[in-house]
């Protein structure tokens, strides 16, 4: 080889390696950052930040306070596959820690996404619009119709390719019950993508008294993203009905004249071709209606009624006029009462005594800069709070936990000497305190379904019933019980 080729063969070869190089060093740059934007309306003033649980295969979490109305993060390895994500917003309204989003995200589906937050004055729970999902679905439930539900669920009409016939399958389903009595309910559903230009759905309402109110719509892709479903009641005649809001288009259920089969229903539920009225759902071709992942917020672990009725010609219909429970006491004392986890502590109950301390920290998130932790090493150790109420009434409690990386484990809430846990807002009795890369992070606040209290004093029992990946620690920061829920 003459020397010219051999410079030429040189060159060639140094200019291969820089070009492998290059491309390498974008595909690695592309796959390791995924830009992430929340933005807020100026009617969200109440709300101040954000934390994100990215769950398996992310495993990782990220905070962020809005400066303004936008906050743009860059999250890096972002793995492939699709990530769960559980949404907490936190604010000078305490309350809006109680709800969660938990919709789901890929780097398949592009590189960035961005969040929206919209507020309204009407309804405490913001809608979290997700720019990835083809549609996400707002079911806002009026006050008038509290009490009358436990579960709302969204099917979508899909057509067999085999049999051609239509199908009905559950897109996802939640709890109907508002976290605050006084409140609108609202439960958000995120659909990536659907099967048709028209996309038809079914809302299932599922009542109280084992009754399943139907709502079908037909709708068009291009009219929009955000689908708004508006659920009311009528307390004389007891009807309930339904109208869908997509940008300009307001539908009734059915079509344009509100049946699907021309039967006068005065109260808005549909009649399917199958003569099921009675709202069961036909199981050679639907879902029970359960699903262990929600994206609205609510875990539905414990599962509701099937829809039975007691007579398939009758059906039970809501007793509005029944008495109400008064083993509980009916008068509300109008109480409520925030305390911190340091000035509620019993450390002589607490075990093991040794390891239940008060901490103090420089973590901005955590009240007061301090909280009590359990440095457990096994399944069973508490640690013990006090509190008082005024009367004997139902009470609902909401506590502030604290966790990490390193060692936590699961935990459950007990009451006095009570043997059963209480049962969070979405029918769970544990809570995983192990978080993913953050030494020391301050949970956004979790409720607790309503218990009969009676007045006087309180124990309030934090116990490790479970470890986490390496250990058995626990933390509080603080608790506040309130008769206004």
């Amino acid at each position: 080889m003459t020397p010219k080729k051999r410079t030429a063969v040189f060159w060639l070869f140094i200019l291969t390696v820089l070009g492998l190089g290059a491309a390498s060093c974008g595909s690695s740059g592309k796959s390791k950052e995924f830009q992430v934007t929340f933005q807020k309306e100026e009617s969200c003033r109440t709300i101040d930040a954000y934390t994100v649980l990215a769950k398996s295969p992310y495993d990782t979490s990220f905070s962020a306070a809005f400066q303004g109305t936008s906050v743009t993060q860059e999250w890096p390895e972002m793995p492939e596959g699709e990530i769960p994500l559980e949404i907490r917003l936190d604010g000078s309204d305490a309350s809006i820690g109680a709800f969660a989003y938990r919709p789901t995200i890929s780097r398949d589906w592009g590189e960035s996404a961005v969040f929206s937050l919209q507020c309204d004055d009407a309804n405490p729970k913001p809608v979290l619009l997700l720019d990835m999902m083809k549609i996400v679905s707002v079911v806002t439930i009026r006050q008038d119709c509290i009490g009358w539900f436990d579960k709302v669920s969204l099917y979508e009409e899909v057509v067999n390719s085999s049999s051609g016939s239509s199908e009905t399958g559950l897109v996802l389903s939640g709890s109907a019950v508002p976290q605050h009595a006084e409140d609108q309910g609202r439960s958000l559903f995120y659909l990536r993508e659907t099967n048709s230009e028209t996309p038809t759905f079914q809302l299932w309402m599922e009542g109280i008294d084992g009754k399943t109110h139907k709502f079908r719509y037909v709708t068009d892709s291009s009219w929009g993203q955000e689908y708004d479903f508006t659920v009311t009641c009528d307390q004389e005649t007891e009807a309930v009905d339904s109208r869908l809001t997509v940008g300009e288009h307001v539908l009734t259920p059915g079509g344009e004249d509100g049946d699907i089969d021309g039967d006068d229903d005065e109260d808005g539920d549909i009649d399917f071709p199958d003569g099921d009225t009675d709202g069961d759902a036909d199981e050679d071709s639907l879902t029970d209606g359960d699903l262990d992942q929600p994206t609205d917020g609510d875990d539905m672990e414990s599962e509701s009624s099937d829809g039975d009725a007691e007579s398939e010609t009758a059906e039970a219909e809501p007793d509005l006029e029944a008495e109400p429970d008064t083993a509980c006491g009916t008068e509300d004392p109008e109480f409520a009462r925030s305390l911190e986890a340091e000035t509620a502590f019993i450390k002589a109950e607490s075990h093991p005594t040794e390891k239940a301390n008060v901490i103090t920290t420089e973590n901005a998130q955590i009240s007061g800069g301090q909280y009590v932790r359990l440095d457990a090493e096994e399944v069973g150790g508490e640690l013990v709070f006090q509190f008082e109420v005024p009367a004997h009434y139902e009470y609902q409690l909401y506590l502030y936990f604290v966790g990490g990386k390193d060692y936590y484990g699961r935990v459950s809430v007990f009451l006095d000497d009570g043997a059963d846990a209480l049962l969070r807002s979405n029918g769970s009795a544990v809570i995983d305190l192990e978080v993913q890369n953050i030494e020391e992070f301050a949970f956004p606040m979790e409720s607790y379904r309503l218990t009969c209290l009676t007045a006087g004093m309180h124990r309030l029992r934090v116990r490790v019933v479970d470890s986490g990946s390496s250990g058995y620690k626990a933390g509080l920061d603080k608790f506040w019980i309130s008769s206004d829920f």
